[in-house]
């Protein structure tokens, strides 16, 4: 089945995660039922949400072709939660070193866990790294983020070699359960790799704290 979602959603400012799942939600539910077309199941899905669809009318179109089914579609939805999960270096560099870019760490997080949710990762699987990072945090909280001329300050050595060892962890994890967990070990290793100062820290266990609640808030247990 050729892709349902063509076009540019991972850098196009009018896509919401939340919009489209509204969509991909109600597909779900509709699997299920005895005695209705796919025709009719994907228009119910689309009528759940319309905001989306009225924004990306080439994928409405799309969807109303000949022979479209729902197992595919649902297919198609989770290949573009996952091309869109993993924000671009620069991207991830911008709103890790700046308060301003709050609205993207957002926006990535969401996106992240809501993909995680989508293809069932547990949150334990997620959970186990989040809780060195809270160990960490810890630590960092007393030094705070400015010194007294206002400058940014730099972890210290032994906190940065915490963070690097959490790199390996996540390589492991990714191998051992594949899957969304390959996502969520490129995002949080780019992540680690860029963290110079306090500041840049703090924003990455911001970052990591809204994977956690979209994962939660999209259904994953």
């Amino acid at each position: 089945m050729a892709s349902i979602f063509t076009g540019d959603y991972k850098n196009d400012p009018a896509f919401e995660f939340g919009e489209f799942y509204f969509f991909y939600d109600k597909l779900n539910q509709q699997l299920e039922k005895k005695g209705v077309s796919d025709d009719k199941k994907i228009s119910a899905a689309i009528s759940n949400a319309e905001s989306f669809f009225n924004k990306f009318t080439l994928a409405k179109n799309n969807l109303k072709k000949p022979n479209v089914n729902v197992k595919d579609t649902i297919a198609n939805c989770k290949d573009l939660a996952k091309s869109i999960s993993v924000p671009d270096e620069y991207t991830l560099i911008s709103f890790l070193t700046k308060d301003k870019e709050a609205r993207r760490l957002v926006e990535f997080g969401e996106r992240l866990g809501g993909h995680c949710a989508m293809n069932k990762l547990s949150s334990s699987q997620i959970r186990n790294v989040f809780g060195e990072v809270k160990k960490l945090e810890m630590t960092l909280a007393l030094k705070g983020e400015k010194d007294k001329d206002g400058k940014d300050i730099e972890i210290d050595a032994l906190s940065v070699r915490k963070l690097m060892l959490l790199i390996p962890r996540l390589a492991y994890a990714a191998q051992r359960q594949g899957g969304t967990m390959n996502e969520l070990r490129d995002a949080l290793t780019m992540a680690i790799k860029h963290i110079k100062t306090v500041g840049d820290f703090n924003r990455f266990v911001q970052y990591f704290e809204a994977i956690l609640a979209y994962h939660k808030a999209y259904g994953g247990k």
